[in-house]
């Protein structure tokens, strides 16, 4: 992931129920119960929890999240992640000590492409 700036930030001490959408990269170390929606980049911190959908250009995860997780680009499984997820993705990065429990798909790009577009819907 380059150096990005997040322009989005949710911490420890928020609580959301319902749907994120942002353009812009984000930074997540609250609790989400809803879906993630970002064309941009996601970091999920140790803190943060998804209940939800999960879609980015690249994810770097290092928190929990029970749903599903699509990725344009990569997803990173930090070794602090927590995973009860389906993951789509055309490169996945699991380091040692992370947990998952799921599906992964590891597809070319294209196919990426058209699973992403009828979660966009």
């Amino acid at each position: 992931m380059a150096e990005t700036p997040f322009k989005a930030y949710i911490d420890e001490a928020m609580e959301i129920e319902g749907n994120v959408r942002t353009r812009n990269p984000i930074r997540i170390d609250g609790k989400i119960k809803g879906d993630v929606l970002c064309s941009s980049d996601i970091i999920i911190g140790e803190k943060g929890i998804i209940e939800g959908k999960v879609v980015g250009r690249e994810l770097i995860i290092s928190g929990k999240v029970k749903g599903k997780v699509m990725a344009r680009e990569r997803v990173n499984l930090e070794a602090s992640a927590r995973l009860e997820a389906d993951i789509i993705t055309p490169v996945l990065s699991i380091k040692e000590g992370a947990l998952f429990r799921g599906a992964a798909k590891v597809l070319p790009r294209s196919d990426v492409e058209k699973e992403l577009k009828n979660e966009w819907k």
